[in-house]
């Protein structure tokens, strides 16, 4: 049995191999961010889909070059929890049915996620911006929620 002696300047080697093995890594494959997207996408496939019931907008909303402050209004529906959701001037107002304090998720496309506080009376405000692309997720009732996605 050979025994070998372990010194400092060994230390400073493995140092500086794995200092150069961290700078000499490449960015993520564009192909794994993409699967891990994708798998990521599936933590919600149990979730029940609030699916859009009712959506109206205002007349001046569907004249163009008008003001759009009157906003639309959405309702999704599920069979034990609803999201009424109003979308106008740059917010989305809305309250959670039946009313709970409680905490919603938003995602967006791009894979942003925010957490929104919803207080007792079941109502939240939120910012959106211009063509935002989101779905609302919440856990209630020991059950995952989520609506279908809104375009602002």
């Amino acid at each position: 049995m050979t025994v070998t002696s372990w010194t400092d300047d060994d230390d400073e080697e493995l140092w500086r191999a794995l200092r150069t093995a961290v700078r000499e890594s490449d960015a993520v494959d564009p192909r794994h961010v993409a699967a891990a997207r994708a798998a990521f996408s599936w933590r919600t496939v149990d979730a029940e889909l609030l699916t859009l019931s009712e959506a109206t907008e205002s007349d001046a909303a569907l004249v163009r070059g008008s003001d759009t402050s009157e906003g639309r209004f959405s309702l999704f529906l599920g069979a034990t929890t609803s999201i009424e959701l109003e979308l106008a001037d740059g917010h989305a107002i809305g309250q959670v049915l039946p009313v709970r304090a409680c905490r919603l998720v938003k995602g967006s496309v791009d894979g942003e996620v925010a957490e929104i506080d919803v207080d007792d009376t079941g109502f939240f405000r939120f910012r959106v911006s211009d063509r935002e692309k989101f779905r609302l997720h919440l856990e209630a009732d020991g059950k995952a929620h989520v609506t279908q996605w809104v375009t602002v």
